[in-house]
């Protein structure tokens, strides 16, 4: 098990900050996001140019920190609500080029780039009417049905809500891992409630059986630190196995 999860943690330090839809985890890797729809006053060039490939969606634009770093341009489709009581939508990583001396925007990346296509996917559980897109409420996934989503995110606000429910999470969780700093870490941050933690990833990783058996990895932060939960279904209830801390 520790091997799984040793090729798990460092799955975790792999994952672009591009394959997050999240606004919350954007920000984190630039400096300002922003989302257009294009009837703001002050939409930018770019933002109008690309409003094509929107369809009716939404654009965001995210600057970098570090100056050396490109500007990132998406398109955010529509919102759409789910069977189960939930929302979501979806990104697309823009490209500009030159044609014919104009600038051009596509959905394709550079050849050397291919990886960049990939489409983001955020949730939220959501019982009344979908928030926009942006709203703080979206997580981002990746291989996770509308019910596993929904599962998830109510382990965790029991886990938040109670210390019971939290310690009974941990119930499979190996003896000399609880030592660990990570562990003591998180169960302060959990517990203390001085700031909520923020559920921002949810993905299904391993899911090739000849790698080991399918887990959902779970990413939470606050403004002193994250964390990665390894957590699967154990007894038919869902259980944390595994724990690591997340570097931004």
């Amino acid at each position: 098990m520790i091997g799984v999860l040793d090729t798990m943690k460092n799955l975790l330090y792999a994952l672009p900050i591009f394959l997050s839809a999240s606004l919350a985890m954007a920000d984190m890797g630039f400096g300002t996001c922003r989302i257009y729809f294009g009837n703001e006053a002050d939409l930018p060039n770019e933002a109008r140019e690309i409003l094509p490939l929107a369809a009716g969606g939404g654009i965001r634009i995210c600057i970098s920190r570090d100056e050396r770093q490109p500007t990132v341009y998406e398109v955010l489709s529509s919102v759409a609500a789910g069977a189960l009581g939930t929302c979501r939508y979806t990104s697309h990583r823009v490209f500009q080029h030159i044609e014919q001396g104009k600038r051009a925007w596509t959905l394709t990346p550079p050849p050397d780039k291919d990886y960049l296509a990939r489409v983001g996917v955020v949730m939220a559980v959501s019982p009344g009417k979908c928030p926009p897109q942006g709203d703080p409420a979206y997580i981002s996934v990746e291989n996770v049905s509308e019910g596993a989503f929904l599962e998830i995110v109510h382990f965790w606000e029991r886990m938040a809500a109670s210390h019971e429910a939290f310690d009974a999470a941990f119930a499979h969780f190996p003896m000399q891992e609880k030592s660990s700093d990570a562990y003591r870490a998180f169960d302060a941050a959990v517990k203390s409630r001085e700031q909520r933690l923020n559920l921002e990833l949810i993905m299904l990783v391993n899911q090739d059986s000849h790698r080991g058996g399918a887990h959902y990895k779970v990413h939470l932060r606050d403004l002193r630190g994250g964390w990665s939960l390894f957590i699967d279904f154990v007894n038919g209830r869902l259980s944390v196995l595994g724990l690591s801390s997340l570097t931004y």
